[in-house]
């Protein structure tokens, strides 16, 4: 059966998708290899099983090689352990392998979890802020509370 082939743009996003996709994976404490294997199996997904990917804990390189050749290089700059966030990727790549979303959707929903998580983690941090601030403020002032 022979699959249909991708424009440019389509090879561009995803390249994009996966970049990103990896990129979540590894700065929330996935596996390398777990890493590389989701690349792969949403490129083939795409259609596309020709996908080169090297994940590395720094940064991860991608392309495609044919006709139209396609690389992209992300960096990692950030480390952290949470599963939520990779339970999220993996269920989006689940529902792409489904047919049950897009790559157009799959890369806008991972980019939407990426902005709302930085924002969560901005809000936590400057409640917690408030807080210990208001704590100390309390203690060393105690008759204006």
């Amino acid at each position: 059966m022979n699959e249909p082939t991708l424009s440019i743009k389509e090879k561009n996003l995803l390249v994009q998708t996966c970049l990103l996709a990896g990129k979540i994976l590894i700065e929330n404490g996935s596996e390398l290899n777990r890493v590389s294997d989701t690349i792969k199996r949403i490129a083939a997904n795409a259609g596309v099983p020709n996908l080169r990917a090297y994940v590395t804990i720094t940064g991860i390189m991608i392309s495609i090689d044919d006709d139209d050749t396609v690389a992209k290089i992300a960096e990692i700059d950030q480390r952290d352990f949470d599963l939520r966030r990779i339970e999220v990727v993996n269920r989006l790549s689940r529902k792409f392998a489904a047919h049950q979303i897009t790559l157009h959707r799959f890369y806008r929903m991972l980019q939407k979890n990426s902005v709302l998580w930085s924002l969560l983690s901005i809000l936590a941090t400057a409640l917690g802020g408030s807080i210990a601030f208001w704590d100390d403020f309390s203690y060393l002032y105690p008759r204006l509370w």
